[in-house]
């Protein structure tokens, strides 16, 4: 999988895979699928905008 090194010297995935709107069970199918795949980081973030606040 190709990386990138931005100015702080880390090297950064070019592939990223979301997660933070699926279900459970779909979540844990990407995650493993994303590993399999030569992902090297899983992030478990999350963020909750309310629905008038979102962009379309």
């Amino acid at each position: 999988m190709p990386h990138v090194a931005p100015n702080n010297g880390l090297q950064v995935p070019v592939l990223g895979f979301g997660v933070h709107q699926l279900p459970p069970e779909r979540t844990e199918r990407a995650v493993t699928d994303a590993l399999v795949a030569g992902g090297s980081r899983a992030g478990a973030a999350s963020l909750r905008i309310p629905p008038a606040r979102r962009m379309a």
